[in-house]
């Protein structure tokens, strides 16, 4: 019986490598600062409206809409000007970044949708916000990243209030306390409990049996 568990535990584990994450998410910015060195922060100040395209104070970092009128100055931060507009995020350096950010209708009121985010690496993640100052990072297991994407409701706009960007430390701490693991990760999970529990069943009933 051991040797029967022992096996399907290594077929589950060999199903959760082909699904392994491209990297690490976070919800805390704590966390993720713990983990990130050289960390370099735009805050968004000063933005002309219309912009299609905006450089970051620290170089390399360009936010851009593909819809054609550009970025808003909000309140803090910047704002698409176009409902539904995507954004996104290009760099030249780092594998970790995060950012501050939601959903807000014409006014810069917060309101309820989901946030779909695409890294270059291939890590992809969705989240709801109801606070266009939500915190999202990642941590990528590449050695470098070129951008990310973000999507939004069709109805609303997309509002960032900072954008950061760094490496991965050599000895990342923080604990994995606002770490979010990958969808792909959380069914190899799902997987691994529902199949070892299903052979615990089996041998109680050959036992009863």
């Amino acid at each position: 019986m051991k040797k029967v568990l022992l096996g399907a535990v290594a077929a589950i584990a060999i199903t959760g490598a082909a699904n392994a994450q491209f990297g690490t998410w976070y919800t805390n910015q704590g966390a993720w600062a713990a983990a990130v060195s050289g960390i370099q922060t735009e805050n968004y100040t000063n933005i002309v409206t219309g912009s299609q395209s905006i450089n970051s104070g620290f170089g390399g970092l360009v936010t851009s809409t593909t819809f054609v009128s550009g970025f808003f100055p909000a309140t803090v931060g910047i704002t698409t000007n176009d409902p539904a507009a995507p954004v996104t995020f290009s760099f030249t350096s780092g594998n970790a970044f995060a950012f501050v950010g939601g959903v807000s209708d014409v006014s810069f009121n917060s309101v309820a949708g989901n946030l779909a985010v695409t890294v270059s690496d291939g890590g992809t993640y969705t989240f709801g916000s109801t606070n266009p100052f939500s915190f999202l990072g990642y941590v990528s297991n590449s050695a470098s990243l070129s951008s990310v994407g973000v999507t939004g409701p069709k109805s609303n706009y997309l509002q960032f209030s900072s954008f950061s960007l760094g490496n991965a430390a050599q000895n990342p701490g923080g604990g994995n306390g606002g770490a979010v693991p990958e969808p792909g990760t959380i069914v190899s999970m799902g997987l691994l409990g529902a199949g070892v529990l299903g052979l615990v069943v089996r041998s109680r009933r050959r036992i009863s049996n």
